[in-house]
């Protein structure tokens, strides 16, 4: 089994370390390899990681990833096999601009000579 967080909203060019947790429940589960994919929001620098186990229990490893220069919705698979097992975690999070467009408007008249 597996787990992974990310934060629940990005922002366009944001550099992000994406924790994932590996638990094996079984003696038999000795190396466990940990690969991530995405959607075109999602370009991975570091996409892959493995962790050893000499007994059943957890273990953290982190994967890297670069979000793109526009708003979206980003897509990360995870995927862990090992010992004759796999798991998948599948995420969604919006990539978005963290703030809104300001605009400013006044009104005025001018008389008549008045600049």
């Amino acid at each position: 089994m597996i787990l992974a967080t990310v934060p629940r909203v990005l922002s366009p060019g944001d550099r992000v370390a994406l924790p994932v947790t590996v638990f094996a429940q079984k003696k038999e589960i000795s190396e466990v390899n940990v690969t991530a994919t995405g959607n075109e929001m999602i370009s991975f620098t570091q996409a892959a990681g493995s962790v050893r186990f000499t007994e059943p229990g957890d273990k953290d490893l982190e994967l890297l990833f670069n979000t793109a220069q526009q708003p979206g919705k980003a897509v990360i698979n995870v995927r862990a096999e090992g010992g004759g097992e796999s798991a998948s975690y599948d995420m969604e999070v919006q990539v978005r601009t963290p703030n809104p467009p300001e605009r400013r408007a006044e009104t005025s008249t001018a008389s008549p000579g008045e600049k």
